[in-house]
């Protein structure tokens, strides 16, 4: 059976014929808590995605933990390194790479660029190509063959079969660096989904990149589970000893994911301000509702309703209107988001986000916050129209009626 407090609250949100006014404030109550409560899950939704695609993309082109010797020196016996590594728990794979700067030549311009070497014998991942393919990339023929950026091979005006001219630093001289400068032919180019990448690396054979620069200096690490690299991380720390310096993919990128994460707390808390502002409505229609029923209260305490009982028909008429616009913008919300993905509305510029296109992930726990907050916010507007509820006294409001 009904409580009849929350009978009442309901008759009284219906607003019958002839309170408009009541009726009209609160259906603009409704509609700005709505409001509110969908913007705040798009904006999360927003937000998770532009992490979660940033995040991906970073590992699926990087290591999850690069090794490399305190000293900075290259790693002379790495075979032997790379089968240490490999043996350690938590570890998927271990390769050998080498990372260096170098100038890229093609039919249109000249670009800096950074090599990154892939071996043949324990590189598993290999990254997605949109031209080409890694058929003739670990063949030992000349000219060498590389796997090129998209938007760097589309600046330097480079296509898949075309030669290009590279020059990369062979070592230092008396001199000065010297530079060498090799042909090289392009058999792919890969696209990782972040700007950064597909603008400036350039993939070359392990073997051609010992004999430009000698040994490599840096081991890759990929780990069966990307969010607990840091326990792996000390499990590699402790085999090799103070040797060899560690940093994951977390430690590495950590400022930007912190940036995201201080962004996404102060966009929800800007709009739960503005589910505050709506929540001012709340405080209005049941103000003038209160004052429409002052006879309705007076009768309700004549017939024996108790001060408690008023109170928590107003409460509960605040908690309905916080109901329905919860459930309005719990719909809003995640409708515009199952749009936004259908559709792929949020498009952004490439070098400037790192990434072209955002996609949109609603969490549970996300919605769940963002009814409480909005309930807790329209529980507060409710008090002040409640408790001038309860103090009406019965006589004074029947003898004015």
């Amino acid at each position: 059976m009904m409580l009849y407090e929350l009978f009442l609250a309901w008759r009284y949100l219906r607003a019958p014929h002839g309170r408009m006014a009541a009726r009209w404030v609160t259906r603009i109550a409704v509609l700005g808590i709505g409001t509110g409560v969908g913007a705040l899950i798009f904006a999360l939704a927003l937000a998770n995605g532009f992490r979660d695609a940033v995040r991906d993309s970073i590992l699926r082109s990087a290591d999850h933990i690069t090794l490399m010797r305190t000293d900075g020196g290259s790693i002379g016996d790495w075979r032997a390194l790379v089968a240490r590594l490999r043996a350690v728990k938590g570890v998927r794979r271990a390769h050998a790479t080498a990372y260096t700067g170098a100038l890229l030549e093609g039919s249109e311009a000249i670009s800096p660029a950074v090599l990154r070497a892939l071996d043949a014998e324990t590189e598993t991942e290999r990254p997605a190509l949109v031209a080409g393919s890694f058929a003739a990339f670990y063949q030992e023929h000349e000219p060498t063959p590389l796997v090129v950026g998209e938007k760097l091979a589309e600046r330097i005006g480079a296509q898949v079969g075309d030669v290009v001219a590279l020059v990369v630093a062979r070592g230092e001289t008396l001199d000065g660096i010297e530079p060498r400068m090799v042909m090289a032919r392009v058999v792919g180019i890969f696209r990782s989904g972040l700007f950064e990448y597909d603008a400036s690396w350039v993939y070359v054979p392990l073997g051609a990149a010992i004999e430009w620069t000698g040994a490599p200096s840096v081991i890759g690490l990929e780990v069966d589970d990307p969010f607990n690299v840091a326990a792996v991380e000390g499990e590699v720390r402790r085999v090799l000893g103070q040797e060899f310096s560690t940093v994951n993919w977390q430690e590495a990128n950590r400022p930007f994911f912190a940036a995201l994460a201080f962004e996404r707390r102060l966009v929800a808390l800007l709009i739960a301000l503005l589910i505050g502002v709506a929540a001012t409505n709340v405080f209005a229609a049941l103000s003038l509702t209160v004052a429409e029923r002052r006879a309705d209260i007076a009768m309700l305490r004549v017939m024996g309703a108790s001060a408690a009982s008023i109170h928590a028909i107003f409460i509960a008429q605040g908690l309905l209107i916080g109901c329905f616009g919860v459930a309005l913008g719990a719909v809003s919300g995640l409708g515009a988001c199952a749009l936004g993905n259908r559709f792929g509305l949020i498009r952004l510029p490439a070098d400037v986000y790192s990434i072209n296109a955002v996609p949109l992930h609603p969490r549970v726990s996300d919605v769940l916050m963002t009814a409480a907050v909005a309930l807790i916010i329209c529980l507060a507007a409710s008090v002040g129209p409640a408790r001038g509820a309860q103090r009406h006294r019965p006589a004074v409001a029947l003898r004015n009626e």
